[in-house]
C-alpha cells in the first residue's frame, strides 16, 4: 500500500502543471487518514467514512483473498518436506542429515514455489482493497478481469521481484535455523539419554 501512495506521488510530480506544493500536502493529509487542519482521523471518523464509500460489505474487501493467501506457508512447507526428504533420502536407506546451507537452499526453493503460486491472490486483493470509491462493489472476478485487460497475465506477477527478496530470504533464514535447533536439540536429547 505504502508503495501504491508512492507511486501515485511520483506520478503526480512528475505532470508537467503539477499543482501547488500547498495542495500536494493537502491530499496527502488526505490519504494518510488526517482531516482539515492537520488532526487524524478517530477510529469512529474513519469507519464512517468507509460506510459512506462502500457500504457494509467495505469492512471486508479483499477477505476472500486473504483468507486464500493462508494457503502460502502451507504450500511453502508442503514443497520444503518433500524437497527435504528428496535430498536427505537416497535411494541406499540411509537418510543423510542436510546441511545448514542445504537447508536454506531447500527452503529459498519452497518459498518462492509458494509465493510464484499465491502472489497473483495477493495482486487481486491489494487491487480490491486500493479500489476507489467510484467502482462499484469490486468482486474477484471484475478486478482479475480487470488486470487482465489493462496488463495483461503479467500484472498478476507487478512487484513480485521485491516481495521474493523479503520473503525468500526471511524463510530461508527461518528454516535454516529452525533445523538447527532440531538437530541440537535432538543431539542433547540422545546424550541426555545415552548418559543415564
Amino acid at each position: 500500500m505504502q508503495a501504491n501512495k508512492s507511486r501515485k506521488g511520483a506520478g503526480k510530480n512528475n505532470q508537467a502543471g503539477a499543482s501547488s506544493l500547498e495542495g500536494e500536502e493537502e491530499e496527502k493529509k488526505k490519504e494518510e487518514g488526517e482531516g482539515e487542519g492537520g488532526e487524524s482521523l478517530t477510529l469512529t471518523q474513519t469507519a464512517l467514512k468507509l460506510y459512506e464509500e462502500s457500504g457494509v460489505l467495505g469492512f471486508w474487501k479483499g477477505v476472500l483473498p486473504s483468507l486464500i493467501m493462508v494457503s502460502n506457508p502451507s504450500i511453502q512447507y508442503m514443497f520444503f518436506e518433500t524437497l527435504y526428504n528428496i535430498r536427505s533420502n537416497p535411494k541406499q536407506g540411509k537418510a543423510k542429515t542436510l546441511s545448514a546451507f542445504e537447508v536454506f537452499q531447500t527452503s529459498a526453493l519452497a518459498k518462492l514455489g509458494a509465493t510464484v503460486i499465491t502472489y497473483p491472490m495477493l495482486v487481486v486483493k491489494s487491487n480490491m482493497q486500493n479500489a476507489s470509491s467510484t467502482s462499484k462493489k469490486k468482486s474477484i472476478a471484475s478486478t482479475v478481469n480487470s488486470i487482465l485487460d489493462q496488463e495483461g497475465p503479467l500484472g498478476f506477477y507487478k512487484g513480485m521481484r521485491t516481495k521474493i527478496f523479503q520473503s525468500v530470504f526471511a524463510a530461508s533464514l527461518l528454516y535454516m535455523c529452525k533445523e538447527e535447533i532440531k538437530k541440537g536439540a535432538k543431539a542433547l536429547v540422545k546424550s541426555t539419554v545415552s548418559k543415564k
